[in-house]
């Protein structure tokens, strides 16, 4: 099985993800501490203004569009 790895790791193969064997990747345990560190980290996608427009559209034409 291939489990991702820093780059500084003298084990690891450098591959990207097309390259890994189909079934035989080890995805690495993912906790909360982790969502939150990329909820600090990470940049919104969409700007207040957009969000408003959003939700003028949803109560305009309903969530079904």
């Amino acid at each position: 099985m291939f489990s991702p790895c820093a780059p500084s790791d003298p084990r690891g193969i450098e591959m990207d993800m097309g390259k890994v064997p189909k079934g035989k990747l080890k995805e690495p345990p993912v906790s909360i501490d982790d969502y939150m560190k990329a909820l600090c980290r990470i940049k919104p996608s969409s700007c207040e203004e957009d969000l408003v427009r959003y939700v003028e559209f949803t109560e305009k034409y309903g969530e079904d569009g």
